[in-house]
């Protein structure tokens, strides 16, 4: 126990500085009016412990040592641990049991009366001084956390929290080096010089702890500081992960600006820049490097944003708030318009109440569009398509000058062939083909023009095409011909157009083309499949036949027709299932007659290319499919494999039949191939000359 006794006056006149703030010339602290150093005592009462006893000063030297260890594991806990480690608890324990012991000391320390000058040393008022001071703080900062983990709910048991409290024994280091910046035993350089240093230790390392933690929980860590890096970093030993982690932090701290911190997360604004109607339909590719462009600005109520017939050189994309243009709201863009017709702004923005936009650079944007060329020309027909859809008269005005122009050619725009099909302008299709465009130019799912222009009925467009070499017979990605999109809209001109320049379904999917028949349960459909070249008994990519369609459906006079073709009743399908075993499957007793009925198959033969096109003009009951293209299925669910020792008879025991679920998503977004006769380039090409941008 520490026992009170007498001190010099020195003592008492640096206790009192020690007290004061030491960045002021009045912090040593007076005594009071007509007060002398007579009136000193020079001991204290009986079980009270003098604050300037030197077993009392040893004693707080000592725990400023622990102070240093507290504010090297309370972060590191924090950061890297999640549960409790053996010898780190028990130091741990034993440290939080030695300030409990100084907090029972506190209430029998004397302490100096700032207002009186005097040594407080009534058991009462030391207690009621602490009490209503630092008590409670101390008090929680000793508290066990094993403790704390027990009586806390689950989702609030982290192990580090607890220990961060701590941290509030740090004021003894700093009251402690203020103490000694005052005595002139020691150097005052060097006592500042290891305060520095110490503090610049305890900030890269607490920022090296909170950087992990903020790695570890993040809900996809591949995407962070280290795990971009190391993808497998929570396997690693703690000591290399903790070294990793100090690194980062030094050279963070070390370095100008925002240091190694970089943006790895592209999706804090990807959800709404990809509803924007100006990038519907972009690669993926193209939005990732948009949203890294942009910078998010806050407003004030009104605040203009953009001031009319000011120079286009940002366009705004609306986070939250509301801006008046008209009104816009969450989503909008404004301001595009003056960007990519590069003409003077038409219309002033202004803002309603604070609003969050995000700014993109004219010349960023135009960088990006010259790098993802094909995605230029979807941009340019949003726009295009906007403008059609809006009212205002001074939208269908730059509507009207923008077409015209396009149409002329005035525009050295990232236009293609797809483009001028898609829209339907065939004087623009025209120009871009006088320029010597490929007229088989496929975009990304390897449709070219004429099956854009086929599936939508424009046969001036088809025309042009076959005038200047285009191939009728041109499969895209799903299989599909030209001929087959014409079929599937009815447009009997542009059958008879395609079907007199050497048109066949031959060279398509024939067997997909069957099977969308038969899904439709259109028997005239099948006929014409077959009329121009199609052979409705072939297999589909995935392994089944028009046929076994035809048996889920029940379509007998279907059955009948595929069978007068040829087709194979024991053809099995990519599960083994075979015609004749399906229908015993599903109990169709008029297609198992039939079946057990026929005794040879005799295959119509098929008709010429001039029988085909006299079959044309006749009308169809087939159902119009829009023009997006859609993948085709089985309207049968998956089945299991077919076994021949089983009994698949009503009578016998039926398989279970699980659930097929089909998602068409997964090819949305495919980069878009760089068409080599076009370039996004600068939009400004109509008011200032013809330029020219080549790309290899």
């Amino acid at each position: 126990m520490f026992t009170g006794g007498k001190y010099d006056e020195k003592e008492i006149e640096r206790f009192s500085v020690d007290d004061g703030s030491h960045f002021s010339i009045t912090g040593e602290i007076l005594p009071s009016l007509g007060a002398t150093r007579s009136f000193h005592r020079n001991s204290v009462g009986r079980f009270v412990i003098s604050p300037f006893d030197p077993h009392y000063r040893t004693w707080e030297a000592f725990l400023v040592l622990l102070v240093y260890y507290t504010a090297w594991v309370s972060p590191f806990e924090f950061g890297f641990l999640v549960r409790p480690s053996g010898l780190l608890t028990i130091t741990d324990n034993i440290v939080n049991a030695i300030f409990f012991v100084d907090i029972v000391l506190t209430f029998f320390v004397a302490y100096l009366d700032k207002t009186s000058y005097l040594i407080i040393d009534s058991k009462k008022e030391i207690a009621t001084r602490y009490v209503t001071t630092w008590f409670l703080l101390d008090l929680i900062s000793t508290i066990p956390s094993e403790f704390v983990r027990v009586i806390l709910p689950n989702n609030l048991q982290s192990y580090g929290y607890v220990s961060m409290l701590r941290l509030w024994r740090l004021r003894r280091v700093s009251r402690f080096f203020a103490r000694l910046e005052k005595d002139k035993n020691y150097s005052y350089f060097w006592t500042r010089c290891a305060k520095l240093v110490s503090v610049t230790l305890f900030v890269i390392h607490m920022a090296a702890c909170i950087f992990y933690r903020l790695a570890a929980h993040y809900f996809n860590p591949t995407e962070t500081w280290i795990g971009s890096v190391w993808e497998d970093f929570k396997t690693e030993s703690l000591y290399s992960q903790y070294i990793k982690s100090l690194y980062w932090s030094i050279t963070t701290m070390a370095t100008v600006g925002y240091g190694d911190l970089h943006a790895v997360n592209h999706y804090l604004f990807y959800s709404l820049v990809d509803r924007v109607y100006l990038f519907r339909g972009v690669s993926n590719d193209l939005l990732f490097q948009l949203v890294s462009e942009m910078k998010a600005e806050y407003f004030p109520p009104k605040e203009d944003v953009i001031l009319q017939n000011e120079a286009p050189t940002d366009m705004y994309f609306l986070v939250s708030g509301v801006v008046v243009v008209g009104e816009a709201r969450t989503g909008d863009v404004v301001g595009e318009i003056g960007v990519l017709c590069y003409r003077p702004q038409l219309f002033t923005v202004r803002t309603k109440r604070l609003s969050q936009l995000l700014r993109l650079n004219r010349t960023a944007f135009l960088n990006l569009i010259q790098a993802n060329v094909g995605d230029g020309t979807i941009i340019m027909n949003n726009v295009l398509q906007h403008l059609k859809e809006n009212n205002d008269p001074i939208m269908q005005e730059i509507l009207l000058e923008t077409e015209h122009m396009l149409a002329q050619g005035r525009m050295d725009l990232p236009l293609t062939l797809c483009f001028a099909a898609t829209r339907g302008d065939d004087l623009l299709l025209h120009h871009i083909l006088k320029r010597g465009s490929d007229p088989n130019e496929a975009d990304n799912g390897a449709r070219t023009a004429m099956h854009i222009a086929a599936s939508s009925g424009n046969d001036h467009c088809v025309a042009l095409l076959l005038e200047y070499g285009g191939d009728p017979n041109k499969k895209d990605s799903e299989g599909n011909v030209p001929l087959w999109d014409a079929m599937l809209g009815k447009h009997e001109s542009v059958i008879k157009l395609l079907v007199e320049n050497g048109a066949t379904l031959s060279s398509g999917d024939t067997g997909q083309f069957a099977f969308t028949a038969v899904e439709q349960n259109d028997l005239d459909l099948l006929n014409k499949i077959v009329s121009y070249g199609g052979d409705v008994t072939r297999q589909t990519s995935s392994g089944t036949t028009a046929l076994h369609a035809a048996i889920s459906e029940g379509n007998i006079d279907i059955v009948k027709f595929l069978l007068d073709q040829g087709a194979d009743i024991d053809l099995p399908d990519s599960n083994g299932w075979t015609a004749r075993a399906l229908a015993d499957h599903q109990g169709h007793d008029e297609i198992k007659t039939l079946f057990q009925n026929r005794k040879e198959v005799i295959k119509r033969p098929i008709p010429t290319i001039s029988q085909a096109s006299k079959l044309g003009g006749g009308s169809s009951s087939s159902t119009v499919i829009g023009k997006k293209r859609i993948a085709k299925y089985g309207s049968e669910p998956m089945i299991a494999p077919y076994d021949p020792s089983t009994d698949y008879s009503p009578r016998g025991v039926m398989p279970s039949v699980p659930e097929r679920t089909w998602t068409d998503d997964s090819s949305r977004r495919r980069r878009v191939n760089t068409f080599r006769n076009s370039l996004f380039g600068i939009m400004s090409a109509a008011n200032t000359g013809k330029s020219t941008i080549e790309t290899n």
